[in-house]
């Protein structure tokens, strides 16, 4: 930051009485300070105190002090536009700067008051102040005039320069990260015969005077600082300052009481420094340490701040959560209401459920009684009828043996040779019967109980693969439905807002690039299910029916052995046996179904490849616009405009031929040709139940066929 340093005359001869010499001081300007329109208002009374009598300005400010202030209100103009570049001052560039002091030509001497020139006084609200407690462009202040005299030509002429200055940027103040620019000690560069300052902005620089000060320097200096506390109202107990917040307020008041002390105890060190500068540099160090400690305090002040804002943030939030916890009780109260009417309703009606539950338990135990009485009964009639058995088995067996002992004697006494014959051949017969039928039984058990298996496996199978070939119909059917929805929506907005009125309007980039790469997606997915027709997914599906069918040729095999057994007496086939064979085309047409389903015969295969070859015609070449949007003609868009409906029409024809059976060679089937495999399910199951009882029958029907040529051949 460029500082201002305020002219002081060339060193002599110390005078007597008041002192006509000024003392310099550094000051660093900024264009929108308030203490330098205090500073300014200041200068414009003095200036119009200079202009009185002789025998007046004894009681004003000294010539050398009107001059340092006089410089610190009026700087030099600066260039109005244009980026701002260092540029150095010249011996002669001036007029009314006062010479150098030869101290400063020399390095030796010069680095002794290094502390004169490393700590400049800055008025533009930067430096070791407090200002880092707020933003400083949060509030615009409102500056007041301390005098009520009318400002010069002079200072009228240095507030429009200032006013009239180009910013620094172009960013908004508002958006600046720091606010205040920091003080730089001097920079100065050393020429061949003498040392000169930098001056980065056209401000008035240049070295503090080194000439002795007297003590009516140093009162007038008191008169000073205290004219300007009063100017700005510290000692004050009400002073009103409209601020944001209190800390604000403090800031502002304290920013402007540190601004004095800064110049006072600036200039003060400077006047030491001259008399002893060991002394002068404790005192700046002093200086130093004691800023440092003070710096401690609005640090603390603010963290106290910060947290009385968050406590307050805390106790917002808080009662936000207090009002809506009320709110809630008041909710939850009257679902409580809501709540115990319904639990007195539901009371009731559990009443009047339990009245007519215990009333259907008196019916339920009457029956009960009614029912044990007649399973007593039953019981008494079974224990009756199995001695009647027992005793007519006993009877017949009785019979048996007395017949079978008389037929013996019969044969013997008479000798009967043939019908001796007969009756062994009769056991024998007997026996051979009864082991092949036996034999017959355990085979069916066994061949039943393998096609039982195997229509089990059957079923799992095609449960399996029926839920594959749903599952990728789904997944075809919302690909399909997406397109279709975009579809419709870009259409609806390009008959909306491009082709209006058969009138062409521009198509946003932004919209040309996003109908772009729909197309793409568009395109990608028609790809990819165009994919699944051919290659590894065709061929697993393929294998999956060839599965199916030896599976089912496994179980036919079986069925058709069992039936063989089993035919009628007459030599016809079993009726079971047609009912297999109606079972076999029936899975046929199923495995057919499923094989046009995952080929794509029903035309879904052929409907994609000409629904993605009509959109690759377009999308390919309208895609290498997505960079380029703005290069797309009408007649691009027009042709998307028109092939839209056009590709909805058969995205929504696709949607109805997948998971259809049709072929796209033959006719719609009819309702009834349309298998599900739940009824196939169905029609196999019930004939291995009927298969099972079948046999079962004839085996009894054979062995009490058996028993009746036995009784016949008996009788005989």
């Amino acid at each position: 930051m460029s500082v201002i340093e305020f002219p002081s005359p060339p060193v002599g001869p110390k005078p007597s009485g008041r002192r006509t010499a000024s003392n310099g001081t550094l000051l660093a300007m900024g264009e929108h300070s308030s203490d330098l329109m205090i500073v300014r208002e200041r200068n414009n009374s003095l200036e119009i105190s200079h202009q009185l009598s002789t025998n007046e300005q004894n009681d004003f400010i000294p010539d050398e002090i009107l001059q340092v202030l006089t410089s610190t209100a009026r700087a030099t103009e600066t260039a109005e536009q244009g980026p701002i570049r260092k540029n150095r001052l010249i011996k002669n560039g001036k007029v009314g700067l006062r010479t150098t002091d030869q101290i400063w030509h020399h390095p030796l001497r010069r680095s002794k008051f290094k502390h004169l020139i490393d700590q400049p006084v800055c008025l533009t609200g930067a430096g070791r102040d407090i200002s880092f407690l707020c933003d400083a462009l949060a509030t615009e202040k409102k500056n007041t005039p301390v005098l009520n005299t009318q400002p010069t030509d002079r200072s009228d002429m240095s507030s429009r320069t200032m006013e009239g200055n180009v910013g620094e940027s172009i960013i908004p103040k508002e958006f600046y990260v720091v606010k205040n620019k920091g003080v730089l000690g001097l920079e100065y560069y050393e020429d061949k015969y003498t040392t000169l300052l930098e001056d980065d902005e056209k401000r008035l620089c240049l070295f503090p005077s080194m000439k002795p000060s007297g003590r009516a320097e140093v009162l007038q200096l008191m008169k000073v600082m205290d004219s300007m506390l009063k100017d700005a109202g510290v000692d004050e107990t009400q002073i009103k300052l409209e601020g944001p917040s209190q800390i604000h307020n403090l800031l502002e008041l304290l920013k402007t009481e540190q601004n004095i002390y800064n110049i006072v105890f600036h200039e003060l060190i400077r006047q030491v420094s001259v008399e002893c500068v060991e002394r002068g540099e404790l005192l700046a160090k002093l200086r130093q340490r004691y800023v440092m400690l003070l710096d401690k305090i609005p640090r603390q002040v603010l963290s106290l701040y910060n947290d009385l804002q968050a406590q307050r943030a805390l106790d917002r939030s808080l009662t936000e959560e207090i009002i809506y916890f009320k709110n809630s009780i008041g909710e939850l109260s009257s679902e409580l209401c809501q709540v115990r009417e319904h639990d007195l309703r539901v009371s009731k009606e559990a009443k009047q459920a339990q009245a007519e539950l215990a009333k259907a338990l008196r019916n339920a135990k009457k029956n009960a009684n009614l029912l044990e009485e007649y399973r007593e009964l039953y019981e008494l009639q079974r224990s009756r009828l199995e001695k009647q058995v027992v005793h007519l088995t006993e009877e017949r067996d009785l019979w048996s043996s007395a017949t079978y002992r008389l037929a013996r004697k019969v044969i013997e006494a008479n000798e009967l040779q043939l019908s001796r014959k007969m009756y062994l051949s009769e056991k024998a017969w007997t026996k051979v019967v009864r082991h092949f039928l036996v034999l017959l039984a355990s085979n069916d058990t066994k061949d039943l109980s393998e096609i039982q298996q195997s229509t089990e496996k059957w079923r799992e199978h095609m449960a399996r693969f029926d839920q594959e070939v749903k599952r990728t119909e789904e997944s075809s059917k919302e690909k399909l439905q997406i397109i279709c929805r975009d579809m419709k929506k870009w259409h609806s907005y390009f008959q909306e807002k491009v082709f209006v009125d058969w009138h062409y309007h521009t198509i946003l980039d932004e919209v040309a690039v996003s109908v772009l790469e729909d197309l793409k997606s568009w395109e990608n997915m028609l790809v990819e299910e165009q994919q699944q027709f051919e290659g590894n997914k065709v061929l697993s599906s393929q294998e999956s029916l060839k599965t199916a069918a030896e599976i089912q040729k496994e179980w036919s095999q079986l069925g058709e052995e069992v039936l063989k057994r089993h035919h009628r007496l007459d030599g016809t086939p079993a009726p079971e046996q047609k009912a297999m064979d109606d079972l076999n085309n029936t899975i046929e047409m199923l495995c057919e179904q499923y094989r046009r389903r995952v080929e794509g015969e029903n035309g879904v295969a052929r409907g994609l490849m000409t629904f993605l070859s009509s959109l690759s015609n377009l999308s390919v070449p309208m895609y290498g616009l997505k960079y380029a949007p703005r290069e797309a003609k009408e007649s691009d868009w027009s042709n998307l405009y028109h092939l839209l409906p056009e590709w909805t029409a058969q995205s929504e024809r696709l949607l109805q031929l997948i998971g259809s059976p049709d072929s796209e060679d033959k006719p719609s089937l009819n309702p009834t040709e349309k298998l599900e495999p739940e009824d196939v399910f169905k029609m196999l199951q019930h004939w291995v139940l009927s298969i099972t009882s079948g046999t079962e029958r004839d085996n009894v029907q054979l062995t009490q066929q058996v028993c009746k040529f036995f009784r016949s051949f008996f009788y005989y």
